[in-house]
């Protein structure tokens, strides 16, 4: 994956997800899941009870790492269900 040996995205969201509540998943979105260089990662977290206090305090440390930019969002895994973020 060229991502993973550009800039190193997938050790940023693994260290970020593994410590954020009950996560069952973790998707990059958008432009940059395209394979499109983004200054944007979008990502989507996908669990119960997510520590989004704690999520907030590392996303700041993993955007200075990658040099972008990261916006995410927490759903539940049946509102992810209900989603276009998965296909069917």
């Amino acid at each position: 994956m060229i991502v993973r040996k550009t800039i190193g995205v997938e050790q940023i969201i693994e260290n970020v997800t593994s410590r954020v509540g009950n996560l069952k998943a973790a998707y990059i979105t958008g432009n940059f899941a395209q394979g499109v260089d983004a200054d944007v990662i979008e990502m989507a977290l996908v669990g119960e009870e997510l520590d989004t206090d704690y999520i907030d305090k590392l996303i700041p440390k993993a955007e200075g790492l990658i040099g972008r930019k990261i916006m995410y969002l927490t759903m539940t895994k049946s509102r992810l269900c209900k989603t276009d973020l998965v296909q069917r």
